[in-house]
């Protein structure tokens, strides 16, 4: 109908396309319809100029009128109302490979397959702010773990945390994808502690820093390879997960936050690189997905 149109039309301009059209062609491939040629076509008919989406039911001729009406809409009203984390979410779909258990509390934790992890396992977290439960809680399981973050209210909780754990190991440098130095700009908010090299939110105030890449990390500290990464760098996790699986070093288990506001292209090419190389996603927490290993190149 007519309204439906409509309605379908102003829900398509609040999804904020054609940015955004990746999320949307994930809601309807989840609700069983696959595009023409494999790929979304937007286009705009006048009049009266209502943005249709090209789109067929699996098996059958293109989507007839009827389709477009009812099913698309209904589709695209959803993305709409949910954003684009429920895009991202359908599109991801996390298939667990064992027992997931949660380690930490509140923002700080992760789900991840334990199982995948021996005692002793090598894990490094970049990234700490003040709320270190996670590792906390490897450290408790007897997991090694070195923890990497430059900013200061981080390197301040990192000695708090150094005087409960003693093995804790903890260094004031950044990951990144080259050994340099970079600026970090603070958060618009005071009461955040964490600080982007990408200046995620248009912030005017930073501090300088060192900043590394894991493979030189890694060789400071000893170590061939590693079990467990975490990464939550704001902003700049797209740039490190390229680095890393382009020199060849695949964790385990990955625990990768998509730190925000970031345009949704980007996620989804670092996701199906890390598809490409062998990883599943086996849990998704919002914008922290868990990642592990289950196909050697």
């Amino acid at each position: 109908s007519a309204a439906e149109q409509h309605r379908s039309c102003k829900a398509l301009r609040s999804a904020r396309l054609p940015d955004d059209i990746d999320v949307v062609s994930a809601l309807f491939i989840e609700a069983g319809l696959v595009p023409p040629r494999h790929h979304c076509t937007l286009k705009s008919e006048a009049p009266p100029n209502i943005p249709r989406l090209r789109w067929h039911i699996k098996g059958t001729s293109p989507a007839s009128p009827a389709i477009i009406e009812t099913v698309i809409p209904a589709q695209v009203e959803r993305f709409a109302r949910h954003g684009k984390k429920a895009g991202f979410g359908l599109w991801l779909r996390p298939r667990p490979q064992g027992p997931i258990e949660t380690l930490g509390t509140g923002y700080g934790r992760w789900r991840l397959p334990l199982d995948e992890l021996g005692e002793g396992s090598v894990c490094y977290c970049a990234g700490v702010g003040e709320d270190t439960q996670f590792d906390e809680a490897l450290m408790a399981r007897g997991h090694k773990v070195l923890a990497f973050d430059p900013t200061p209210r981080a390197i301040a909780h990192a000695e708090q945390v150094r005087q409960q754990w003693p093995q804790y190991r903890f260094s004031a440098v950044g990951l990144w994808d080259e050994n340099t130095a970079v600026d970090f700009f603070v958060p618009k908010d005071p009461r955040h502690v964490s600080h982007s090299i990408l200046n995620l939110q248009n912030t005017t105030d930073s501090f300088h820093a060192k900043v590394c890449t894991l493979e030189t990390l890694m060789s400071e500290n000893g170590h061939e390879s590693i079990d467990l990464l975490k990464i939550d760098i704001e902003g700049a996790e797209h740039r490190v997960i390229a680095d890393i699986l382009r020199q060849g070093i695949y964790p385990r288990v990955i625990c990768l936050e998509f730190d925000q506001p970031s345009k949704i292209r980007p996620i989804f090419a670092t996701s199906k690189l890390l598809k490409q190389e062998g990883y599943v996603p086996v849990d998704r927490d919002g914008w922290n997905v868990t990642w592990q290993r289950i196909r050697p190149n």
